[in-house]
């Protein structure tokens, strides 16, 4: 499997009309990521020996294709709230009572205090998911994304299966 570009690009090695890109190695982590490594050459007849990759600038030596969706999940986090709440406060009274006995006074007042409460919020994750990926060859899934990626470039039309 490759793909031919069918039209004149420039590379490190030459300018050609027949480039030939294969993807030579993958690799998908735990996070739902795939990484497609490239190899570009000449033309095919370069490929079949291995010799003159070549590099072009609109072509990556490797690409990524994210395997995930997104999903909502409920989580409860602590949130700082502030409240007014009123503060009562027994404090003693300088003045003496009538029996020569300390007085105390109680004082009330409204203050605002920060809390931590559990709020309830909605997030968006990204989980992996391989089902885009299930019950096909990942190669064919792969050549599929690198076409589109070149077709951007040099125009779909120009990209061919080999």
């Amino acid at each position: 499997m490759a793909l031919k570009i069918l039209t004149q690009i420039s590379t490190d090695k030459d300018i050609t009309s027949e480039a030939y890109v294969r993807i030579v190695n993958y690799n998908i982590n735990k996070a739902g990521m795939a990484n497609f490594s490239t190899q570009t050459f000449l033309n095919e007849a370069d490929a079949a020996q291995t010799i003159n990759i070549a590099l072009n600038s609109k072509i990556d030596v490797s690409f990524n294709v994210p395997l995930t969706k997104e999903v909502e999940e409920t989580i409860t986090v602590m949130k700082p709230v502030q409240k007014e709440v009123e503060i009562s406060q027994t404090i003693p009274n300088p003045n003496y009572g009538q029996e020569g006995e300390p007085e105390t006074i109680t004082v009330t007042e409204t203050v605002i205090q920060t809390t931590l409460e559990p709020v309830e919020e909605i997030v968006t994750k990204s989980v992996p998911d391989l089902s885009m990926v299930a019950g096909q060859d990942i190669f064919e899934f792969a050549y599929g994304k690198l076409k589109e990626r070149l077709g951007e470039f040099f125009g779909i039309e120009n990209i061919v299966d080999c």
